[in-house]
């Protein structure tokens, strides 16, 4: 557990702006408070990212919605979503005057962050499987300007 906080750290304290990606079918299972503290008391933006929202009814995202501020829902596989996300990262980085922006990706096993990145990067960039802890430590992908 100590490797697991050790990267958690580095990558708070890397990023300017974080994403905690949920998993659309069990968000309330795939939170994790005391990440969420963490990147708080970081004093750094966090992005709740709820993928595979193709997955669930409109009226159960909506609910989550008004809990999860800010939120953006997407889904990897059909492209929806990371024009919303995107736009949400850049607005996040104007607040804090910053013209180049480096995003942090957290998440549990299999909520789909190697399918996020590779969304926003537009091709396969991170490597993805069915498996748990299939993609271990850090990754620095550039993404776009």
């Amino acid at each position: 557990m100590a490797n697991f906080w050790k990267i958690v750290n580095k990558v708070i304290r890397d990023a300017d702006v974080l994403l905690l990606v949920l998993d659309a079918r069990m968000v309330a299972e795939t939170r994790h408070a005391e990440l969420e503290s963490k990147v708080r008391r970081e004093g750094k933006p966090l992005i709740y990212v709820v993928s595979k929202a193709d997955l669930v009814r409109k009226e159960e995202a909506e609910r989550h919605k008004r809990v999860l501020h800010p939120c953006v829902f997407i889904s990897s596989t059909k492209h929806l979503g990371t024009t919303l996300l995107r736009n949400r990262i850049l607005m996040e980085a104007k607040k804090r005057g910053l013209e180049k922006v480096t995003v942090g990706v957290l998440g549990y096993p299999n909520v789909g962050k190697s399918s996020l990145i590779n969304a926003l990067k537009g091709r396969k960039a991170a490597s993805t499987s069915i498996l748990s802890g299939h993609t271990k430590g850090v990754q620095k992908i550039k993404a776009d300007r």
